[in-house]
This record gives C-alpha cells, sequence and structure tokens, in this order.
C-alpha cells in the first residue's frame, strides 16, 4: 500500500516563475522510514521509481564525494561540472544550519512514499537578499542523521537546482532534477556519445548546454506547459553542426558578440551551424527574438583600415576563422554615419514620413576588407560634399553599394 503526495503544479510567466520560485525556496528531501536509516528521496526513487543502479561515488567525506558525483559529468558536459564544482567549493560558507524543521516547498511533483514513511525537507535554497543572508539553510538535525553519500546526494540536488533556476524556465516540479541527481548517481547509464547525452538533457527538460563556448538552446515548454525540444545536429564523428544559441548568455567572440542577463528574454536567440572543428559557419536570429536594450542583436567592433563602426544583424554568414563574409537584417532605425576609405556613407532618419526602414547589410572579402553595405533604403552621391545617402523609399527595397579594392565606392547615382 502507497501513499501519493502531490506537489502544486503551476504555471507562471518565465519571470514571476524564476523570481517568485527562488523567493519562495526550494529544497532537498529526506526519507525516514521506521526501523532504516534516513535516505535522500532521490536516492529512494532511483532504484524503486526510476530503475537505476546507483554507484557509490569515492571519498572521505560528503563534499569529497560530492566531487566525485560531479567529475562523472566532465567528460560529456565540461561546462556544467566546472560550474557546480565552483558552486561546491562555497557550499559550506553559504549554508547555515539551523534548529527547528521547514514549511514544506512546493516543488515536489509526484512522490510515491511507503505508510510507514515520512518525508522531510532538509535544505531550503532561497536567492541570498536582505532577508536571506544565506544561500542554503539546512536542518541540523536530519542533516547530521545522514552518511556521507546521503549528504553528498542534497549537495548536489541543490547544485542542480540552483543552475536550474537560475536560467529561465517554466518547470514548477523538482521531478526532473531527482532523476538527473539519481543519473549521477547511476554513472550515466547509456550514454555512450555526445548526442546521447544531449537527448537525455532535453528528456530532463533541460533547457542548455555548452558547446565549444557556445551555450546551445535545447528546448523549453510553451505556454501551454508543453516541452519542445530544439533541434541539435550532429555529423558522423559526433561533432554539433546544427543549432540553437540560448539566449540567456555572453559570447565573446572575436568577431561575435552579445550578452543577455534578462530571464525574461525568449530564450531562443537563433539557428547557428558549425564546422566540424566547433567554428561558426552562419547564424540566424529567431524570429521571436526581440532585442532590447540590454538583449541587443550579436555585434562586433569593425576595426580596418582606419574605418571603426559597429556591425550588427540578424543574418550572419561567417569564413575561415570565423571572419564575418555577411551581416545583414538589423533595421536602420536611427541615424548612421560610416566612414570607409574615400567615403561616408549616411542613413538619416525620417521617422514622421517613413516609420519603418529598410535592413542594413554588410559585405566582407576574405581579408575583412568592406566589400558592398547597404544602410537601408536606395543610395545616392550629395553633389554638395559627396557623401552617399541612403534614402528611405516607398517599396521597402534595401539597395547596397558595392566598394572596390581601392575602397572607392562605385555606380553611385547623384541625389537630387
Amino acid at each position: 500500500m502507497m501513499k501519493f503526495l502531490f506537489g502544486f503544479v503551476l504555471l507562471f510567466s518565465t519571470t514571476s516563475f524564476a523570481n517568485t520560485w527562488y523567493d519562495r525556496g526550494n529544497g532537498g528531501f529526506v526519507l525516514s522510514c521506521q526501523g532504516q536509516a534516513p535516505q535522500v528521496l532521490d536516492l529512494y526513487e532511483a532504484t524503486t521509481r526510476f530503475g537505476l543502479t546507483t554507484v557509490a561515488a569515492e571519498g572521505d567525506n560528503e563534499v569529497a564525494k560530492a566531487s566525485a558525483l560531479i567529475g562523472r559529468l566532465a567528460a560529456k558536459d565540461p561546462q556544467r561540472a566546472s560550474t557546480l564544482q565552483t558552486w561546491l567549493n562555497g557550499f559550506l560558507q553559504e549554508a547555515q544550519f539551523v534548529d527547528g524543521s521547514f514549511a514544506r516547498t512546493p516543488d515536489l511533483g509526484l512522490v510515491l512514499i511507503p505508510d510507514s514513511c515520512s518525508l522531510d525537507q532538509t535544505i531550503v535554497q532561497q536567492q541570498p537578499s536582505v532577508v536571506n543572508k544565506f544561500r542554503y539553510l539546512i536542518n541540523k538535525k536530519l542533516w547530521n542523521s545522514l552518511d556521507a553519500d546521503n549528504k553528498a546526494a542534497l549537495i548536489v540536488h541543490e547544485l542542480i537546482y540552483r543552475e536550474f533556476i537560475s536560467t529561465p524556465s517554466q518547470e514548477f516540479s523538482s521531478e526532473r532534477i531527482r532523476y538527473f541527481n539519481a543519473f549521477i548517481h547511476a554513472n550515466l547509464p547509456g550514454i555512450n556519445t555526445v548526442q546521447d547525452y544531449v537527448a537525455r538533457l532535453q528528456d530532463l527538460h533541460i533547457g542548455h548546454f555548452q558547446y565549444n563556448g557556445l551555450m546551445l538552446f535545447l528546448g523549453s515548454t510553451n505556454a501551454n506547459g508543453e516541452w519542445i525540444s530544439a533541434i541539435v545536429g550532429f555529423d558522423n564523428d559526433q561533432n554539433i553542426v546544427q543549432a540553437n544559441l540560448f539566449a540567456f548568455q555572453m559570447i565573446n567572440r572575436p568577431y561575435f558578440t552579445y550578452s543577455c542577463m534578462e530571464k525574461d528574454v525568449t530564450p531562443n536567440l537563433g539557428k547557428i551551424t558549425l564546422n566540424a572543428k566547433g567554428e561558426l559557419l552562419s547564424f540566424d536570429a529567431d524570429p521571436a527574438f526581440v532585442p532590447t536594450f540590454s538583449c541587443a542583436l550579436p555585434e562586433f567592433e569593425y576595426s580596418h583600415n582606419d574605418a571603426k563602426f559597429e556591425v550588427t544583424g540578424t543574418r550572419w554568414m561567417f569564413g575561415a576563422g570565423e571572419m564575418p563574409t555577411l551581416v545583414a537584417g538589423a533595421p536602420a532605425t536611427r541615424n548612421i554615419e560610416i566612414t570607409y576609405g574615400s567615403n561616408v556613407f549616411q542613413s538619416p532618419s525620417y521617422p514622421e514620413l517613413f516609420p519603418t526602414r529598410q535592413n542594413t547589410l554588410f559585405r566582407f572579402d576574405e581579408k575583412m576588407n568592406l566589400v558592398e553595405i547597404g544602410l537601408g533604403g536606395s543610395p545616392c552621391k550629395r553633389p554638395s560634399d559627396g557623401a552617399i545617402s541612403f534614402l528611405p523609399n516607398h517599396l521597402q527595397q534595401t539597395l547596397t553599394v558595392s566598394i572596390d579594392q581601392a575602397g572607392r565606392a562605385t555606380h553611385v547615382p547623384a541625389c537630387y
């Protein structure tokens, strides 16, 4: 005979979910059964619910054992392992051991427990703030009743949870986090390739995975609470060659920079293709991604041939060494002036007449010389000063100007 305990299953918007859940707290549970040693819920479910066989971690204490468990991720997920290890190093410094019990946090999901057992919350994790000095509050009595293996399991649970609730998500149950912890304790059974591992992350609704310095978007839940996995393509050598970028990250590559720390941003930044070395070949921004002041489109600062200006766009193509060959698709919504060679290119803004502007385009050769430019609209050369203006047109067309090897704009009609 079993009891069924159901946690609250609610859906919030990404922002309210992430902030409210973290402020309310969440944590790890211990199952106490009459006549038996207490056991962390994740380990109990590993065998009774998930059908996994756990493999004890080596180590003289709970921190050493937790480190060994995290190390099991290193071969397939080195970035996540490194992040969890860093947090582990500060775990005890961020923890406060307290007397008394906690009110249960609403993140359990489905739990099956025997009639003779009780489920007690041992750790509550909260975002440090003026009212929460410590990140982890630990029930001292329950903690002291556990052996080192169970303490290590609780620690790893909290570290996984910390990453999970630090990024956008619609999930409100810890069931998949408990499975991931149990899966690590079972030493990643059935995982032979990176493709296997990524598929398992998607099964667990873990929405990101770092590959060659890029945080990839693996999927998310929609407004109806349904998980939608993103496409991740592999070649025959298990190299990722097609994926989507996670919008909640920082990218600092020589010709492709991006930064966004807003949790309410659309999680999919856009589609990328990669070569076998993990270098960018193309990027296409997701149509649902809406740039904001703090989450602008990817960009780079062009600095070549005594010219310096910012380049951004929704469509990127790359050549050798990730040098861009084409960047296009950024709306010319403001006044732009670029000096290149003997040319001055301008894009005056007339919002009262043309509220919708055409998109910019920059094309480069293999030496990063600018060979084609479009700043939205139709180009013409002003007789007064020789500057080339891109004037909006009613047809919403973007026309471009070619630039020769000497840096001269060619075939530009005069302005009238």
